[in-house]
């Protein structure tokens, strides 16, 4: 008995063993989330690819989860939201002795964060000014505002700022929207309106800067004003009289005006410097080091740098015959990507001066690649991204303002390249505006 007692435990020990062999134990290491190109923001109701990596000697399920909920149980997921804000991607990989995961934060931002805006002023109301929106696939949206808030902007709107992702939006006749428009800068939607009867004290404003929520900056024809929309308090900073009709700059938390014959730092409501210039400034622009370019209109014409921190003239470059007119409009009348200005002198050719070589260049006759480009209408831009020069140009003034032009041009092979040439979108354009040159 005894004997077969052994034989059997014998027997069923063996068996054991050898189903033990047999059976594959779970392994699962290396999980990761790949992304193409490593990116983890991508634009509302765009797609971003993703795949599950792991080593695993068995066939694992895969889980996809956004912010908790389930989406996909395959190997590669498309992730895509309709609504900017963080989302968290979990990866989820199991077996039948468990289960691992890993998370991946992914950033949707808003249809307009990245690209080129052109303000229309419209024609006092009829029509009504509007926001024109250049996506970097070179996708126009000629209604941005409106498409985003179902409303208009205010009569004759000249100018915009972006600040800590709000955009602001100065009209000089106020309307629907206010005479000041605040709006989230990814997605258009109007957060705040300031009316004409709130900000009385200002007498046909034109230009608008901010630092934050509640440094806001408009110039009008007495001068600089800081505007503090937490509070609506409206004050006209002393000094400020004289303040060119042009855009200011924003750069190491202080404002720069033109005035007359002279640059203005401003900081919080004092002018702190004021530094003389031989002539009258056509143009003030953020350098991409954060210091501050400078065009004079003088004889001769000068381009110079100015230092942000200690306002010292860092050089200065004479432009020989060649001049550096604003002429009648009110944007800066030298556009600068690095150490290249471009600048059209308030006609329909386009120049390039080189300022650490001192050297400057005729680059394009517009007339030659557009038609109907008789007159530009207020100066041209050049994209801080890739070196392309936006110049909007009408046929002239009644009617004629219909027949018009956005004209795209790059230079940057030794040759002049039409890139695109928008026509007949825009309604009297207020300016070019890159998203880039505020970040």
């Amino acid at each position: 008995m005894k004997k077969y007692l052994l034989l059997f435990v014998t027997a069923l020990a063996l068996g054991f063993a050898s189903c033990s062999d047999d059976e594959t134990i779970p392994n699962l290491t290396g999980i990761a989330i790949e992304s193409e190109g490593g990116v983890t923001e991508v634009i509302q109701g765009g797609t971003l690819a993703l795949t599950a990596n792991y080593t695993s000697n068995v066939n694992p399920e895969v889980r996809w989860e956004v912010n908790g909920e389930v989406k996909s149980t395959d190997k590669e997921f498309s992730f895509t939201e309709a609504e900017p804000g963080k989302y968290y991607v979990t990866l989820v990989v199991s077996t039948e002795v468990g289960e691992k995961r890993v998370n991946l934060p992914v950033t949707v931002y808003g249809k307009y964060k990245y690209g080129t805006f052109v303000l229309n002023e419209g024609n006092f109301g009829n029509p009504p000014s509007s926001l024109i929106f250049i996506s970097p696939e070179n996708e126009m949206t000629e209604e941005a505002y409106f498409e985003a808030n179902g409303t208009h902007l205010g009569v004759v709107s000249q100018d915009l700022f972006i600040a800590n992702n709000k955009m602001y939006i100065i009209s000089q006749n106020g309307g629907e929207d206010g005479m000041l428009v605040i709006a989230n800068a990814e997605t258009l939607k109007k957060e705040k309106g300031f009316s004409k009867d709130q900000l009385a004290d200002l007498n046909w404003p034109t230009h608008v800067a901010a630092l934050d929520d509640s440094h806001v900056y408009i110039r009008d024809n007495n001068g600089v004003h800081l505007f503090d929309p937490t509070t609506t308090s409206l004050s006209l900073i002393e000094g400020t009289d004289g303040a060119i009709k042009n855009r200011m700059a924003v750069t190491a938390q202080k404002v720069f005006a033109g005035a007359n014959n002279s640059l203005l730092v401003i900081k919080d409501n004092k002018v702190i410097k004021t530094i003389a210039l031989e002539g009258t400034p056509t143009g003030v622009v953020k350098a991409s080091d954060g210091n501050v370019w400078v065009s004079v209109n003088s004889t001769p014409a000068k381009i110079m740098k100015v230092s942000s921190k200690d306002y010292s003239i860092l050089k200065t470059n004479k432009l020989g015959s060649f001049q550096v007119s604003a002429g009648w409009g009110a944007t800066p009348a030298i556009s600068a990507k690095g150490d290249s200005i471009y600048f059209g002198n308030n006609s329909t050719t386009i120049y390039l001066h080189d300022f650490a070589k001192n050297q400057t260049k005729e680059l394009a006759k517009i007339g030659d690649y557009i038609q109907n480009a008789t007159m530009t209408y207020n100066n041209l831009a050049v994209n801080p991204k890739n070196s392309d020069v936006y110049v909007t140009t009408i046929k002239g003034y009644g009617n004629d303002y219909l027949t018009n032009s956005i004209g795209v041009f790059n230079f940057t092979s030794g040759t002049t390249k039409l890139v695109q040439d928008y026509k007949n979108a825009t309604r009297f354009p207020a300016g070019v505006f890159f998203t880039y040159d505020f970040e």
